[in-house]
């Protein structure tokens, strides 16, 4: 039985973002080396500094604004950074739309690409759980250093040794420096990158459809359902808005969920039936009741192996289901590498 074209695009869009998590993993890994180098500085201004429990909070505080300076120029550079990666994210989603769509239907569609101006415009200008990404990074640079200098004043009013000042800040060793306010900063850091690329992608995923309106008829939630998925997502998976109104993802912070296209049918189209070609109708119902772990079962070992690593991988193909573990295998991909995989 042939699929339908809105089958293969959903297919190909669920593989799609699996794939899209490796570059926002990439994406987090090279901010987050940036941020480290900042952190060296940090650590050696600190050390630096001549505290002791004479000095007033007001002379502390005084001696804190080099500190600030460091942060402020590291996320300023982060975020730099990060928009930029953003604008890349975009403009890659919307030539990956295009070619799912031209491989999926059985006729060539004509449509219509958003000027990348108009993209990023719409990447920074709409709102991600209520502020732009801009505001985010000024957030992140104002609470970091604001934990830093709580970390000291506490230090300061407790009585504690230079050391140990130190050591609430960076973190101790028999932690792995988990347990520090930079590794604190930099957890937040890396979940807002993840969330700002996924912003990004489905951003430019709605611009697109609403320039091509004609040809969709609506999209639809797709959840990845495991033990992470939230309520929230778990609640809307498989759930249809039209194109101009309803909610988007990312729901929330470090949300993996994603939209898929729906194409009208050929005859709402205006178009005939193409005869003679052996590729997918345009006609068929979406799948309503599928789960991303029946979906997966599916697949080919190879691409189970990919997404969940191979001992997960076979485990799951023994019966295990999703819920017993994380899918993530924990590869991450550049751009580049993205699109020569989904070449």
């Amino acid at each position: 039985m042939e699929e339908s074209a809105n089958t293969q695009l959903r297919d190909k869009t669920i593989a799609h973002s699996i794939y899209l998590q490796r570059y926002y993993g990439s994406t987090t890994k090279e901010i987050t080396k940036l941020l480290e180098k900042v952190e060296v500085d940090l650590v050696a201004k600190l050390r630096s500094m001549d505290m002791n429990s004479e000095w007033s909070i007001a002379r502390i505080d005084q001696q804190l604004q080099s500190i600030r300076a460091i942060l402020n120029e590291g996320y300023t550079l982060a975020g730099k950074e990060l928009i930029s990666d953003m604008h890349d994210a975009a403009e890659y989603e919307q030539e990956w739309q295009i070619k799912a769509v031209n491989e999926s239907t059985p006729v060539v569609l004509d449509m219509v690409a958003v000027a990348p101006v108009t993209l990023f415009a719409a990447v920074e200008s709409k709102p991600l759980e209520g502020k732009l990404i801009k505001e985010w990074i000024d957030k992140l640079d104002q609470d970091s250093y604001t934990r830093i200098q709580d970390a000291v004043r506490m230090g300061l009013v407790e009585g504690q040794s230079y050391a140990d000042v130190v050591k609430r800040i960076t973190g101790t060793k028999a932690l792995q420096y988990t347990d520090g306010v930079m590794a604190l900063n930099k957890r937040q850091t890396q979940a807002l990158v993840s969330t700002a690329m996924a912003h990004a992608t489905n951003t430019a995923r709605d611009e697109f459809y609403q320039e091509n309106a004609d040809l969709y008829k609506g999209v639809q939630w797709v959840s990845t359902l495991d033990q992470r998925t939230s309520s929230i997502c778990q609640a809307r998976d498989g759930k249809v808005y039209p194109l101009n109104t309803g909610i988007r993802p990312p729901a929330h912070f470090r949300c993996r969920s994603a939209m898929v296209p729906i194409l009208k049918s050929w005859q709402a189209l205006g178009l005939k039936n193409p005869s003679g070609r052996t590729r997918a109708s345009m006609d068929g119902q979406v799948a309503q009741t599928e789960t991303y772990q029946s979906w997966l079962k599916k697949k080919p070992a190879a691409f189970q192996d990919e997404v969940l690593g191979q001992e997960r991988a076979k485990l799951f193909r023994d019966g295990t289901p999703l819920d017993r573990f994380v899918d993530d295998s924990g590869h991450t991909y550049t751009l580049e590498q993205l699109k020569k995989i989904e070449k």
